[in-house]
């Protein structure tokens, strides 16, 4: 049976959270400044068409673990990070998710939260999404860093992760080969990137980095009717969620 979509987002958020589960060790409010120098050579490598997009997860907190019901405890936390009421409540694939999106007037970014509720035991997990352009990194730092201490006066602990992409700005590299050299070459120059893992296939490849104890992968891939270069950067790893 094909899934519609709010399931594959469903299972999206539930894997990234997974994933968070094994490796965060990171504090909600801590500043990780390397990971905002990648996103700004990000920014330097892409056209002005480039989006932006940070996300953290993480575990809800003990405080939001014994409320008796998820919409509840989902609109108490939206308000508590300063969000509006009226969010929805989802159901698939035995787990539920409370969800609040919102767009600023002014900047137009957007924020999107979700508490989700796994298993038999009513685990929650937390959810948060901040979208914006790759012009407005320095808003889109200030809001993760206003919602990063307020996670963590709330008890809640986990870790962001951060992507940007858009068209490169590269002069034509020959072929996906060339393309992964000279990411390679420049993330170099500019954060003092190690390449670790390089894979190709046909016009796209990927190359993941280690800077300066931060993870960081790059993707490129040639548009087959315009020949324009698409590139992706993030970190630690470029995720399909985003």
């Amino acid at each position: 049976m094909r899934k519609g979509p709010m399931l594959i987002l469903l299972a999206g958020i539930l894997a990234a959270v997974l994933t968070w589960g094994k490796s965060a060790s990171v504090e909600a409010g801590q500043p990780i400044g390397t990971k905002e120098s990648i996103l700004e050579f990000g920014k330097g490598q892409l056209l002005e068409d480039s989006s932006a997009a940070w996300k953290w997860y993480g575990g809800a907190g003990e405080a939001w673990a014994d409320e008796s019901g998820l919409e509840v405890a989902g609109a108490k936390l939206a308000k508590e990070l300063g969000l509006a009421a009226g969010g929805t409540l989802e159901s698939g694939e035995g787990h539920r998710m409370y969800a609040v999106a919102e767009q600023a007037a002014a900047s137009g970014i957007k924020t999107t939260f979700w508490l989700v509720e796994s298993g038999a035991e009513g685990t929650r997990s937390l959810v948060l999404k901040l979208e914006g352009t790759g012009g407005q990194l320095e808003e889109l730092a200030l809001a993760k860093k206003r919602l990063g201490d307020r996670l963590e006066l709330l008890g809640a602990v986990g870790d962001w992760t951060a992507m940007i992409r858009g068209s490169w700005k590269a002069n034509d590299p020959a072929d996906a080969q060339a393309a992964v050299q000279l990411l390679v070459n420049q993330a170099a120059g500019s954060l003092g990137a190690k390449a670790i893992n390089r894979y190709r296939e046909g016009n796209s490849a990927s190359v993941s980095f280690e800077v300066a104890g931060e993870s960081m992968q790059a993707a490129v891939h040639k548009h087959s009717e315009s020949g324009i270069w698409q590139l992706s950067v993030g970190t630690p790893l470029l995720t399909g969620e985003f």
